[in-house]
This record gives structure tokens, C-alpha cells and sequence, in this order.
């Protein structure tokens, strides 16, 4: 059996805070050069979305692979990089992903709620960028946080339009 001393352990534990602090800054830089793409950042600045937008991550999903599961929570939002990705409530597909659309947003709206459906990824993968928004900000993201709020409502909005009534 392998021992290591203290001063080890705490290197190692260092040396792994310092791969994801820069794992989480790429992310964040790579959300920066993409946010004109992203819909519920319009009209903000990059410096307003530094101001509430945290927990970056790049992650890659196989085919079949649930990104997020009905009754589930999480605040995470997700811009789909790339991939096909299914929207399911009860078991039933009610829609279709494409690359560069935003889910989860409900989740920042419900913060205590479970999530209400589920999203599969459809393609042979997907990449998606993850993060969240501090919605308790109000001292320097106030401003962004109400352009985010409405913009996800906008698109809330649009998105019942849309829904086919049976």
C-alpha cells in the first residue's frame, strides 16, 4: 500500500483545485466568445454577464444519455454546442433540440422546483456548455439580471406560441 505525507495529499489537492479553476476560466471565456449567439444574453455586456454567470462547464454526451432527468433539480442552463438532443415529458417526445438552442432555463425561473421534463440527447453526441446565473447579484448583476429574466421570458413566451393544442 501506497502512503503519502501531508504536504503530499495537499499538493495533489492544490494542483487539482488549479486544473479545474482553469477548466472553469476556458469554459468561461469560451461562453464569452459565443454569448451573441445565446439568446437570453441579449443586450448584455460581456462585463454583465461576468457579473452573474458562474459554474462554466463543457460537457460531452453520448447518444441516449439524459442531460436532465424529469423530477430532478438543478439551476444549470445548458446552450447546445452541438448535437440533437429530445425533449421528453411522461415518456412522450414532445420536441426537438437543435444546435445552438438554450434549455434549462426554466430552472433559474423555479429554483426550488423539480425539472418538468426531460432532455436526451438524440445524436450519435452532444456538447453542451453548462453554467449557471447568480440570481442573488443584486449588487453588481441587478441590471443583467433583469435583461436575463426578461429575455427568458420572451422566450418562454414564444415557445407556448408555438405549442400545438390537441
Amino acid at each position: 500500500m501506497i502512503s503519502y505525507t501531508k504536504d503530499e495529499i495537499e499538493r495533489f489537492i492544490e494542483a487539482g483545485k488549479k486544473i479545474e479553476e482553469k477548466s472553469n476560466s476556458n469554459a468561461m471565456e469560451k461562453l464569452l466568445s459565443i454569448c451573441h449567439k445565446i439568446k437570453i444574453f441579449e443586450g448584455l455586456s460581456k462585463d454583465e454577464l461576468k457579473s452573474i454567470i458562474y459554474d462554466a462547464k463543457f460537457k460531452k454526451f453520448n447518444q441516449k444519455e439524459f442531460i436532465i432527468k424529469e423530477g430532478h433539480s438543478s439551476q444549470e442552463i445548458y446552450y447546445l454546442i452541438d448535437g440533437k438532443c429530445e425533449i421528453i415529458k411522461n415518456s412522450t417526445k414532445i420536441a426537438t433540440l437543435e444546435k445552438e438552442q438554450t434549455f434549462g432555463d426554466n430552472g433559474l425561473l423555479n429554483q426550488k422546483s423539480k425539472r418538468i421534463v426531460s432532455v436526451v440527447v438524440s445524436s450519435q453526441n452532444a456538447i453542451v456548455l453548462s453554467f449557471k446565473i447568480d440570481h442573488e447579484n443584486r449588487e453588481f448583476g441587478a441590471q443583467a439580471l433583469l435583461v436575463v429574466y426578461q429575455n427568458i421570458m420572451h422566450q418562454l413566451s414564444s415557445k407556448l406560441q408555438e405549442i400545438k393544442f390537441a
